[in-house]
């Protein structure tokens, strides 16, 4: 058995064989290291090692556990990130910085927060915001 497969296993049946339909490796990892964060988190929290298991989505495919917990992840390039809260919603977002057509994003940006050395700044704080609500 492999490492992965070893580190794999720590996961429910269900989350692995989501994790296995991605096609690019790199799509795999991230899969399996934010469910591998989000289980750590929730072992320091005082929840069960079966509480992946518990995951719930709503409809916007947003996980959650129960009302005495929220956590959220995001993923960019090579990070993934795990926060959790048990004061209420918690929404986190990381973007790798890249070239981008700062034209695509218009609609969803005001113009002084259009500049390319900011977008990443303010989208990231707009997703972060966005995931909590």
């Amino acid at each position: 058995m492999s490492n992965g497969e070893y580190i794999r296993d720590l996961l429910p049946n269900e989350t692995q064989q989501k994790i296995l339909r991605y096609r690019r490796w790199q799509d795999r990892h991230a899969a399996l290291f934010r469910r591998l964060l989000l289980k750590m988190a929730l072992l320091e929290a005082g929840y069960p090692s079966s509480c992946l298991e518990l995951l719930q989505f709503d409809n916007y495919n947003r996980p959650s556990i129960d009302s005495n917990i929220d956590f959220n992840i995001s993923h960019s390039g090579n990070y993934v990130l795990c926060a959790i809260s048990r004061t209420g919603r918690i929404g986190i977002d990381i973007e790798f910085i890249k070239d981008i057509d700062i034209n695509y994003y218009r609609n969803f940006m005001s113009n002084n927060e259009a500049p390319i050395r900011r977008f990443h700044d303010y989208w990231t704080i707009k997703e972060s915001v966005m995931d909590a609500d």
